[in-house]
């Protein structure tokens, strides 16, 4: 069911994209910065947008002992008649930096005890993918947006990951 819902709700993006008017300008602004909030993407995204459909968005994205790098083509549309609102779709990649804590080991040796450190550092990569919504306020700086950004991340397995989050941006 979930499946059928979320190619419908694709399906239905792309059907609108064919019905706006090709020429229409996307959005009213050239660079936005802000906070993007969700699951595990959340921290700071950075959009520039090239003057017409075609934007690049970049989030560093902190969470439990981690960073994570991303970097995202996007393709934005206007979506039909409504004013100020565009949806958007595209890919990327990204590198995470993961801490995934320390591990002691003890052990004697003629009566001393010796303690041995280990820290688990380890690093991934990904692709990623993105489809949302943004809304552009009127004569005002300000962008807000809800997005679905599945990835995947490739550390000794494939992982698979489904992202959601709400965007804040000041534009200028």
């Amino acid at each position: 069911m979930r499946k059928s819902l979320k190619l419908g709700l694709l399906t239905g993006m792309i059907a609108i994209s064919f019905l706006s008017p090709q020429n229409a300008p996307a959005q009213d602004y050239s660079n936005g910065i802000g906070v993007r909030l969700g699951g595990f993407s959340h921290g700071i995204t950075y959009k520039h947008k090239f003057g017409g459909a075609d934007a690049l968005e970049l989030i560093a994205s902190t969470g439990r002992r981690s960073l994570i790098l991303t970097g995202l083509y996007e393709y934005h549309r206007p979506l039909g008649n409504a004013q100020g609102f565009n949806w958007f779709l595209g890919g990327g990649a990204h590198i995470g930096f993961y801490n995934e804590g320390y591990y002691y080991y003890y052990y004697r040796n003629k009566n001393r005890v010796y303690v041995y450190e280990d820290r688990m550092d380890r690093r991934g990569f990904g692709i990623d993918f993105i489809l949302g919504l943004e809304y552009k306020f009127n004569n005002v700086p300000i962008t807000l947006g809800l997005d679905l950004k599945p990835f995947v991340d490739f550390h000794e397995a494939a992982y698979s990951y489904w992202d959601g989050a709400f965007t804040f941006r000041f534009t200028f």
